[in-house]
């Protein structure tokens, strides 16, 4: 072969590996940067609310709520320091995974102690249950159409470089409606859906079993809490479309086996005060502000019974949140 052949595509070779090298360099500084956790929480609102806890004061939050877009949904921060004066963040955001959760809870652990993690369950599935993926048609190509997509990219690169994590705060970012209020992490909404009453709780003694995997990464994020000094508690928000009776028992068993406490909220509808004509935002899945005030309450109690908790109303430090509950009243009321 040609010593100039090869003389030239080596250097062609090498230009290639010194371009890969230099744009992985850039994107790193941007990722550790512009592009940092601390600016996602300032500028992006699509992401900003499952790092709110970095605008806290430090070591001021006693309880952390985390999982997906249920959590942000139906559970109130400002809600439980109104009635127990306990300090609550929500790290969620939509189709928030066991590893997005492991990286936030790892960050917020730097800056906070938390002496309770509540781990909602929608993240431990991906999906609606079996039982309502039979009533959709069947498609082979199903699967290689949904790795060909945007979000199959975003959900694996953004893991890696927060550039791609947070890249939506430069897009529309004008548009974007914030809350005039410290909101802890919740995503304020009133709007009903009215759904008809269906039983979909069905005392049955069926499971719906969780990937291998998916409970290897739950165990980390257990393991995680524990290393802090936070204890656990597995927690499942009322969803109708997506939880049945099968998945509770697998949780049930999967909190029962790490002797975790563990709070079915579909199995309380009549204890909570939940409608399904009136506590929905959407078709089942999320709870509007009705609905998450009265899981909150819910919760907040079960928390005030099983663990100490010191109430930080009267405290003087913690004057910041009762000025942020003042202010989210006047939005309430100025929204409705």
């Amino acid at each position: 072969m040609n010593k100039a052949f090869i003389k030239e595509k080596s250097i062609e070779i090498a230009k290639i590996v010194a371009f890969v090298l230099v744009f992985f360099l850039i994107v790193q500084l941007l990722s550790s940067t512009f592009f940092s956790e601390d600016s996602a929480a300032k500028l992006n609102n699509n992401k900003k609310d499952a790092y709110s806890f970095i605008s806290e004061e430090k070591n001021t939050i006693q309880i952390v709520s985390i999982g997906n877009s249920d959590v942000y949904s139906g559970f109130v921060p400002l809600e439980l320091w109104r009635k127990y004066g306990n300090t609550c963040t929500v790290c969620g955001s939509i189709h928030q995974t066991i590893q997005e959760s492991q990286s936030i809870l790892e960050l917020l652990f730097e800056s906070q102690s938390p002496k309770l993690v509540i781990i909602e369950t929608d993240m431990f599935y991906d999906g609606m249950p079996e039982v309502n993926k039979k009533l959709k048609k069947e498609n082979r190509l199903d699967d290689f159409f949904n790795h060909m997509e945007p979000e199959f990219f975003a959900h694996n690169i953004e893991n890696v470089f927060s550039v791609f994590r947070f890249h939506n705060f430069w897009q529309g970012g004008k548009n974007a409606k914030i809350a005039p209020y410290n909101s802890h992490g919740y995503r304020y909404n009133t709007r009903i859906c009215k759904l008809q009453e269906v039983d979909y709780m069905i005392p049955s003694s069926e499971t719906d079993p969780m990937a291998k995997y998916t409970e290897s990464q739950i165990d980390e994020l257990i393991s995680l809490c524990n290393k802090n000094g936070a204890e656990v508690m597995i927690l499942t928000l009322p969803s109708i479309n997506t939880w049945n009776y099968a998945r509770h028992n697998t949780v049930q068993q999967f909190a029962d086996e790490r002797k975790l406490p563990y709070i079915d909220l579909n199995l309380h509808y009549d204890e909570i005060g939940i409608n399904m004509k009136s506590c929905f935002r959407d078709e089942g899945n999320h709870l509007n502000y009705d609905g998450a005030k009265k899981v909150t309450d819910y919760v907040g109690d079960f928390i005030s019974r099983n663990y100490k908790f010191e109430d930080l109303r009267k405290n003087k430090g913690y004057s910041s949140w009762n000025s942020d509950l003042k202010k989210f009243d006047k939005f309430k009321k100025n929204e409705n």
